[in-house]
């Protein structure tokens, strides 16, 4: 028996069976000793590849050999068939001449152990027309985004072409002079068309298909919210964007642009605005992304007042105006700065008590920024004027001198202006002033607060010439005093009107002689008892006196 197998080198116990032709086996013999060495088992095996695969062609036909993939070979010896011969390992041989050839590679181990293997090379006569693989695409740009679908056109090759075929270099494969396949994958893929004559010659022509990954554009923002007031500056990030992205652009909205993927921009006028993101691949396809930047003026708060004065007595009301304020304002909020609030661009409030009050303004914003404006409120006490005046009686002979005294006026008082009537005037809380014409004058005083109301009083002032002359009455009078029991009387007093001009001490006399000086008129006269503690009965008697 020879035997051929595989085993590890070393010494090994071998038996041997018997079968039969139903399957079974005899017992084992009895064991006996062998030792493997390379010395008695060999791995070695010819083999090879050529290029082109197919070995049909027109002469002068090129074959090249590879044999380096033989196994256990110390030296290779090529034979192609036509009395040429090669010791490489690799070669190439030309066969000029028609006919059919057997190539043969013999390999040897160094222990002198031989292996062959043999090819046919087929060489053709040339039919007189060359075969030349061509072929178009569509789209002619072999750059795309999976799915990428390719129609192959090879109808433009030339010669006696009995099969087309096709290796898209992607693992598939298809035939025929026109055809399509769709690459799925992202890659770099050679596709490859191989025309072949009636004779077996081939011919072959490859292009490149690069398929890239869909770009998607992604917008980061910082800040997150797109709400914002001029000057708004908006930092762009495009690097969460995905795909075969070869550029990124931009598009603020505003008239401005800018690129990278990464970028910032300033808005510097209100308004609504789609900032746009283009990414665009290596193969020219794009994705766009938007986002929307809200950009609005500041508030700026602005009060109107009617009265334009802020000062005045309680109660004092206030209309406040803020539609003159500026920006984008979602709402108007007041504080009175009393305890009180108001709401609302127009409002008006009634200061019910004096003071100062400062009275705020506070615009928002649809994006919460505020601005605030305020303003000063006095509210001060309606003052009145009030006069006393010494003497209290206003009348008198010129010159009269009158002591005029407004510290009993009430309420916030600034100033005291006195116009005595007469063309003359002065200011102050207290001041004096002499009439030196007779006649009758109106003295107005004049108050005014620090929010410029006033209130105003006048005095009648009655001034006469100083003409007297000495009376000399005699009066009698018929009747006992009313007096009460505890009253000692001590005697009697004349009066001329109020004053007492006379008095007598004979309290049993019923007559007086009385003499006193006086103007020129008509006036009452009135006559009393008075008691010894200085007590006086009431008026007895009123009569005219010349």
């Amino acid at each position: 028996m020879d035997c051929t197998f595989e085993s590890e080198e070393g010494t090994f116990e071998f038996t041997l069976t018997s079968f039969c032709d139903d399957g079974s086996e005899s017992p084992h013999s009895e064991p006996f000793v062998f030792t493997l060495s390379t010395s008695s088992t060999s791995k070695l095996a010819a083999s090879f590849t050529t290029a082109p695969a197919s070995l049909s062609g027109i002469a002068p036909f090129t074959v090249s050999y590879d044999g380096s993939s033989s196994s256990g070979a110390a030296s290779y010896r090529w034979e192609f068939g036509d009395g040429d011969m090669s010791n490489e390992s690799r070669t190439k041989h030309i066969f000029a001449v028609v006919g059919t050839y057997t190539s043969t590679l013999t390999v040897t181990d160094r222990q002198g152990n031989i292996n062959t293997k043999s090819v046919i090379v087929n060489v053709n006569e040339s039919s007189g027309s060359e075969i030349t693989a061509s072929f178009i695409t569509d789209p002619t740009s072999l750059l795309g985004i999976a799915p990428f679908t390719v129609a192959f056109d090879a109808t433009g090759s030339t010669g006696d072409i009995s099969s087309y075929n096709w290796n898209f270099g992607d693992g598939s494969s298809g035939d025929g002079a026109q055809t399509s396949h769709t690459y799925t994958t992202t890659g770099s893929f050679s596709a490859v068309l191989t025309v072949t004559s009636s004779n077996k010659s081939i011919s072959q022509k490859n292009v490149t298909v690069n398929v890239g990954q869909a770009p998607v554009a992604v917008i980061a923002t910082t800040p997150v919210s797109l709400s914002g007031e001029t000057p708004f500056t908006v930092s762009f990030d495009a690097t969460g964007s995905t795909g075969d992205i070869s550029s990124y652009s931009w598009d603020f909205g505003d008239g401005s642009s800018g690129g990278g993927a990464q970028t910032s921009h300033t808005y510097t006028t209100a308004g609504s605005f789609s900032a746009i993101l283009t990414v665009k691949s290596s193969n020219g396809s794009i994705n766009q992304k938007n986002v929307t930047v809200n950009a609005s003026l500041a508030p700026v708060a602005v009060i109107a007042t009617t009265p334009v004065s802020l000062s005045g007595n309680a109660p004092f009301t206030v209309s406040f105006d803020a539609t003159g304020s500026t920006g984008d304002i979602s709402s108007y909020s007041w504080d009175f700065g009393d305890g009180s609030s108001g709401d609302g661009a127009q409002t008006s409030h009634t200061y019910t008590t004096t003071g100062s009050f400062s009275a705020v303004l506070t615009v928002t914003s649809s994006n919460k920024s505020i601005s605030q404006k305020d303003v000063t409120v006095n509210v001060g006490q309606a003052p009145v004027a009030v006069i006393a005046t010494t003497p209290v009686l206003l009348s008198g002979e010129m010159p009269f001198t009158v002591s005029f005294d407004a510290t009993g006026s009430t309420g916030d008082i600034s100033s005291y202006s006195w116009d005595f009537g007469d063309g003359s005037s002065e200011d102050g809380a207290q001041v004096t002033h002499t009439y030196t014409t007779t006649g009758s004058f109106s003295a107005v005083l004049t108050v005014k607060s620090s929010n410029g109301s006033t209130s105003q009083k006048d005095i009648t002032i009655t001034t006469t010439t100083s003409v007297t002359e000495i009376v000399n009455i005699h009066v009698e009078w018929a009747y006992d005093p009313q007096i009460t029991d505890d009253c000692l009387l001590s005697g009697y007093s004349l009066y001329q009107e109020d004053v007492k001009v006379c008095t007598s001490e004979t309290p049993d006399d019923r007559s007086m002689d009385c003499s006193f000086v006086s103007q020129p008129g008509t006036y009452n006269f009135t006559l009393t008892a008075y008691c010894d503690d200085g007590n006086e009965s009431h008026i007895q008697s009123r009569f005219p006196l010349p």
